[in-house]
């Protein structure tokens, strides 16, 4: 029998078939709103097709750049809106239709509300918030900015800017917050909360964070001068303490466990030098790497 019509797609990137199957429990729960579940991997880290959601695995070849392979799935998706995900960002009850009622008013991007789904102990929180503590309150209606993933598009957008695709699911990147302004802006979905699974060791959370923001920093001096490149790399001891007040921003009368703010800020020099290395040098494969250390995430202690 012919599956029907999907409402929304989730695309990610192939992980642990236990990680994925964890993600698709969640996804079923989201009914009566129809989900793909569009899974992009190597050969032989796909999970095989069927069950509910609706299943669709991509290939892609050995090596292709995470943002190439978030690009890849995002061309087969058949659902008119697509939730760029990670099996480690498990979706909350009602997820599913708040987002769709935020795109039914007219949002080009949606992004979620998320909370940690560790323990409350120092270097989960400090990992959490300087991920999405720009997206922990619930009170808001506008994001600050669209993130490169974990949010929601309108389709017909992302396919009518194919050619700049893999760009706007680049950290660092502004063209998305550019595409959604001129297509009928972005908005926070407050019922549509996301769990999010953090690093808890510090080496992990440092070095996620140097992978960043080499990212980051090679994605924003790309086609930049020299002069302009070495303001930026000048600048980089100013960029840890922004990027903590940035998170903090949202979270001001949040209980932190101790040595959270210390932490968030040397992870955020982390961070920094990663910019500055990415500015001066490119980026290498520093995302491939980034995204290996996330998807190990789950075989860490809560």
């Amino acid at each position: 029998m012919a599956r029907p019509e999907p409402d929304l797609a989730v695309v990610v990137l192939a992980d642990r078939p236990e990680a994925v199957d964890a993600l698709a429990g969640r996804l079923t729960a989201q009914a009566p709103v129809e989900i793909e579940l569009v899974v992009v991997g190597e050969p032989g880290a796909l999970p095989v097709a069927g069950g509910a959601p609706q299943l669709v695995p991509v290939e892609i070849a050995v090596g292709t750049a995470p943002a190439a392979a978030r690009a890849a799935g995002i061309r087969v998706c058949r659902a008119p809106f697509v939730f760029l995900g990670e099996p480690h960002a498990l979706p909350c009850a009602g997820w599913a239709g708040a987002l769709l009622a935020a795109h039914g008013r007219g949002a080009a991007c949606v992004v979620p509300t998320f909370v940690s789904a560790n323990a409350p102990r120092a270097v989960a929180e400090a990992a959490f918030l300087l991920a999405y503590g720009t997206y922990v309150d619930e009170a808001a209606t506008e994001p600050r900015n669209v993130p490169a993933y974990n949010c929601s598009w309108r389709r017909s957008l992302l396919v009518e800017s194919d050619s700049q695709l893999e760009r706007l699911m680049t950290p660092g990147t502004r063209l998305g917050s550019r595409l959604a302004r001129a297509n009928g802006g972005a908005a926070r979905a407050r019922e549509a909360r996301v769990e999010h699974l953090n690093a808890t060791r510090l080496c992990i959370l440092l070095t996620e964070r140097l992978l960043l923001g080499r990212v980051v920093g090679a994605e924003r001096a790309r086609g930049a001068t020299r002069a302009r490149r070495l303001a930026w790399i000048a600048a980089a001891p100013l960029v840890g303490p922004l990027l903590v007040v940035r998170a903090l921003r949202g979270v001001r009368m949040r209980r932190l466990p101790p040595a959270t703010i210390p932490l968030m800020l040397l992870a955020a020099t982390a961070q920094a030098l990663g910019e500055a290395l990415g500015a001066a040098a490119g980026g290498d494969d520093a995302d491939r790497r980034l995204a290996a250390y996330e998807a190990a995430r789950a075989e860490e202690p809560a």
